[in-house]
């Protein structure tokens, strides 16, 4: 009896063991997110961010919502990028119709069904999504530009953190 007490209690260490490992991004993001839930951005505004998004690794405010377990394919986690050009940059008629075109921007607001609308729906001028993964845990690639065209916006990832996505990018942008 007492053998099978400790065959039991050795495979609840193990699984406890392989959970960790497996769950490890969503346990670091996690105590990382605890320690850095809000910073100021350029020194002055203060942006909260949802829950595990955290630094990740680019120019300008670039943020990671890493996958919740291991995932071979890295690049699959939800990031966000933010490029300030500052406050004294005029793009020409030229050079944002050049941009607009390049990025497949469409001058316009979207609607409340697109995918793109929690980012439009801020003033943000964005891609159109042409072919749109049927759901939302699916991953998507939206690029957005402010309407003064201070702001570079490039989100990459699931349809689900769309929405945590545009709350952070309203925090910078206003």
């Amino acid at each position: 009896m007492n053998f099978t007490k400790k065959h039991g209690l050795y495979q609840l260490i193990a699984l406890c063991c392989v959970a960790t490992i497996y769950f490890y991004p969503f346990l670091s993001s996690s105590i990382t997110w605890m320690r850095n839930s809000h910073f100021r951005y350029e020194n002055s505004k203060e942006i909260k961010l949802p829950f595990r998004w955290i630094s990740g690794d680019s120019i300008g405010l670039s943020l990671v919502k890493p996958a919740a377990a291991i995932n071979i394919f890295p690049h699959l986690d939800t990031s966000l990028s933010i490029s300030d050009r500052g406050p004294g940059f005029r793009a020409s008629d030229e050079g944002r119709a050049r941009s607009f075109d390049f990025l497949g921007i469409v001058d316009s607001m979207g609607t409340p069904d697109e995918p793109t609308y929690p980012f439009t729906s801020e003033g943000l001028l964005c891609s159109r999504v042409d072919n749109q993964p049927t759901k939302p845990s699916e991953y998507w690639l939206i690029v957005c530009l402010s309407s003064d065209s201070r702001y570079l916006i490039q989100y990459t990832g699931k349809g689900d953190d769309i929405r945590e996505a545009s709350e952070i990018v309203k925090q910078v942008v206003r």
